[in-house]
């Protein structure tokens, strides 16, 4: 893709807004213009696992790998779509997963189905601590995300504010989760950051 840095990875994310045929139908497409991670792209229901599975192999054998599960909460909630092979890569959140503990035991089970843990967080600067912090303890070569340039104020209500240095977020030594909300935050600019 002319677009696209060299060497960039080119990541779709399709928020659960098609059918199986209509997903089935762009996967050739994604393979075209070098798509290697489609995000998503059915709704995350008990009677979606099989069309996940389809779909899965659909982008597999186009050199893509099938991403979800950024909203389920723990292992009940995410072992029957691992467990029958519905995704290459699950993205658990810190805050819907119920913190640190609940992911490592996720990560841990879905190693043993040859499934890949990548931190869904597009959140705020704690959530984005609590997630770094847990993405180091559980180790792998995955990716972690991390909000890009919507709020101004993901760099300023912490102490220290989050370091993302050449598209790594990158981990402190301090105790705890290594970050601290500022006291002095002005309401007001919270208000306004809010609206934007």
């Amino acid at each position: 893709m002319a677009a696209a840095a060299p060497g960039a990875e080119i990541m779709v994310d399709c928020h659960w807004r098609f059918q199986t045929a209509t997903a089935l139908d762009l996967i050739p497409t994604l393979a075209e213009i070098g798509v290697t991670w489609f995000e998503c792209p059915l709704p995350e229901t008990a009677d979606q696992i099989e069309n996940l599975r389809s779909l899965r192999a659909a982008a597999n054998a186009q050199g893509m790998r099938l991403c979800g599960l950024e909203t389920h909460g723990d292992w009940d909630d995410v072992a029957p779509f691992v467990t029958a092979g519905a995704y290459d890569v699950i993205m658990p959140d810190v805050k819907h997963a119920g913190g640190l503990r609940t992911i490592a035991e996720i990560a841990r089970r879905a190693a043993a189905h040859d499934v890949a843990v990548s931190l869904h967080n597009p959140s705020g600067p704690v959530a984005h601590a609590a997630s770094l912090q847990t993405a180091a303890a559980i180790g792998g070569a995955e990716r972690l995300e991390h909000q890009w340039h919507e709020s101004d104020m993901f760099f300023s209500i912490t102490n220290p504010a989050p370091v993302i240095r050449n598209g790594q977020a990158i981990a402190n030594d301090l105790p705890g989760l290594g970050t601290a909300l500022k006291t002095a935050v002005k309401k007001e600019t919270l208000v306004a950051d809010s609206c934007q």
